[in-house]
């Protein structure tokens, strides 16, 4: 049964652009139908901070979401990503349209807060707390033989940085590191491999530092990449990014 209609735009990196992805299908899992913009009711604006003024360009944005999407009745916005962790709740004070502010931890949470926002239109969420493990979400893959498979899976490892470079703003937006369990990351390997994707990408702000954190199971990158390496099926693995400091030998 259709809840509603939603509309995502994404700016930034890589991992942005499979958060987007991930909750596009998450929501239509839940009934929603992705539509234009201008026929929106949910529109979801996924944000980066690398960029110059980046907090005036989701501002100007918003303002055309605004006026794109007045025609429909209830419609409402959702910020995620970098710059939704640095404003936080601000949006709501100066963008009375905004009702969901979803920091890169709290994505997990979104596809349910997002269903209970179009329920209830008195609403508004703030979901930008940092967590002290990887949050773990279902991956909400296509069904075998539904929809249409990507030629390149991204699979993400692991997220946060503790480097703190002096032109960097990742450990504030993204948090500390946090590495997802090795298990978890070969299931959705494995089940992307079974519908026909044979390129994967390992993402993480630094995956050199994979499973060197206490939310880790002890299973090393290099160990990790070997692991994904021997699934049935590959034909490329790649991964984005890796930090120079923090290369091992191994």
């Amino acid at each position: 049964m259709a809840q509603g209609t939603f509309h995502i735009i994404t700016f930034g990196c890589q991992m942005n652009v499979n958060d987007s992805f991930w909750l596009a299908r998450s929501l239509q899992r839940r009934g929603f139908v992705e539509s234009p913009l201008e026929k929106a009711e949910v529109v979801i604006l996924n944000t980066c901070s690398v960029r110059d003024k980046p907090e005036q360009k989701v501002y100007a944005a918003l303002g055309r979401i605004k006026y794109e999407t007045r025609r429909v009745p209830g419609s409402f916005a959702v910020v995620a990503g970098c710059v939704a962790q640095q404003i936080g709740a601000g949006f709501f004070e100066r963008f009375p349209q905004v009702r969901l502010v979803v920091g890169g931890d709290g994505l997990a949470m979104a596809p349910d807060a997002i269903e209970r926002l179009h329920g209830d239109p008195s609403l508004r969420l703030n979901l930008t707390d940092f967590s002290e493990i990887y949050p773990e979400r279902d991956p909400a893959l296509p069904a075998q033989g539904e929809g249409e498979i990507p030629p390149v899976a991204f699979v993400n490892i692991m997220q946060g940085c503790d480097n703190f470079c002096a032109y960097c703003i990742v450990p504030f937006t993204r948090g500390p590191r946090k590495s997802r369990p090795s298990s978890a990351i070969l299931d959705e390997c494995r089940a992307w491999l079974a519908r026909g994707a044979g390129d994967i990408t390992l993402l993480g702000q630094n995956v050199n530092v994979f499973g060197c954190d206490d939310g880790g199971d002890g299973t090393t990158f290099p160990e990790l990449l070997r692991k994904v390496a021997a699934l049935p099926g590959l034909e490329r693995l790649r991964f984005v990014t890796p930090h120079p400091r923090d290369f091992s030998e191994e």
